[in-house]
C-alpha cells in the first residue's frame, strides 16, 4: 500500500509542475502562448484550458504549432490581468505543464520600485528648481551678462544668456520636469491596470506631448526678445555696437 501511494505521489510530481511567467502582453494585440518541451522527447503538445482574470476557464485542447523545441499558440487577450494555461504533450518525462502570463494597457512589464524612484526624483528635481529659483537674482545675473559684453567674452557671453533664458522661463521648467513624471505616472496606470485612470492619464500625456511644441517655440520667442533687449542695453551703454 505505501509503494501504491509513493508511486502515485511520483507520477503527480511528475505531470504537473509550478506556474511558471512567460510575460507580459498588450491587450487586444495578437501575442503566442508559448511552452517549451525541455523534459524528454515530444511530438506534440496541445493547449488544454486556459483561465481569464476573472475566473473563467475554457478547455479548447487546441493542437500549438510545432516551431523547434518551442509550441505555440496564437491568442489575443481582450482582458486584463493574469492568464493561466496548462499545456499538455506527450513528454516521457513531464506531461503536462502549467504557466501563466499578464496582460496589460502597454504591454510593458515595468518595476513599480524603479518608477517610484524615479517619480521621487523628478519631483525632487520640481521641489529644488521651485526653491533656487525663489532665491535667484536675475537682475544681478543680467548684469554679469552685460559684463561679459564689455570684456568681449562672447562665449560666456552666449552660455551665460542661454541659461538665463532658460533658468528664467520658470513655465518651461516646469513642463519638462513635470512631463517625465506624467510619463511616470502613466505608465504606472498602464503597467498595473488601474482603469479608472486609464483614460485621465491617456488624454493628460496626448496634451502634454502636444503642448511641448508650444513650450518650445515660446522658449525661442523669449530668446529672440532677450537678444534684442541685450543688443539695444548694449547700444545704450556705448559698448561697441552703435557706439561713438
Amino acid at each position: 500500500m505505501k509503494q501504491f501511494i509513493f508511486i502515485f505521489m511520483l507520477v503527480i510530481m511528475l505531470t504537473t509542475v509550478s506556474a511558471d511567467f512567460i510575460g507580459t502582453f498588450r491587450v487586444n494585440e495578437p501575442m503566442e502562448i508559448t511552452n517549451y518541451c525541455q523534459s524528454g522527447i515530444c511530438t506534440f503538445t496541445n493547449l488544454t484550458s486556459l483561465e481569464y482574470p476573472n475566473g473563467t476557464i475554457i478547455y479548447p485542447n487546441a493542437i500549438m504549432t510545432k516551431n523547434g523545441q518551442a509550441y505555440n499558440y496564437s491568442f489575443t487577450p481582450v482582458d486584463l490581468g493574469t492568464y493561466t494555461f496548462v499545456s499538455c504533450g506527450d513528454s516521457t518525462i513531464e506531461v503536462c505543464d502549467k504557466d501563466t502570463f499578464f496582460v496589460n494597457f502597454n504591454g510593458e512589464d515595468n518595476s513599480i520600485a524603479t518608477m517610484i524612484i524615479l517619480l521621487l526624483f523628478f519631483m525632487s528635481l520640481f521641489a529644488c528648481y521651485h526653491y533656487l529659483n525663489s532665491k535667484m537674482d536675475y537682475d544681478k545675473w543680467y548684469e554679469s551678462i552685460l559684463t561679459k559684453y564689455e570684456s568681449k567674452n562672447y562665449v560666456k557671453l552666449v552660455l551665460s544668456a542661454f541659461g538665463y533664458n532658460i533658468i528664467k522661463n520658470k513655465i518651461m521648467i516646469y513642463y519638462f520636469i513635470g512631463f517625465p513624471i506624467v510619463i511616470i505616472l502613466t505608465d504606472i496606470v498602464m503597467s498595473y491596470n488601474i482603469n479608472s485612470l486609464f483614460v485621465l492619464f491617456e488624454r493628460l500625456l496626448l496634451f502634454y506631448t502636444i503642448g511641448g511644441l508650444v513650450v518650445v517655440f515660446s522658449l525661442f520667442g523669449q530668446g529672440q526678445e532677450l537678444i534684442v533687449k541685450l543688443i539695444k542695453d548694449t547700444t545704450e551703454m556705448s559698448w561697441g555696437i552703435g557706439g561713438k
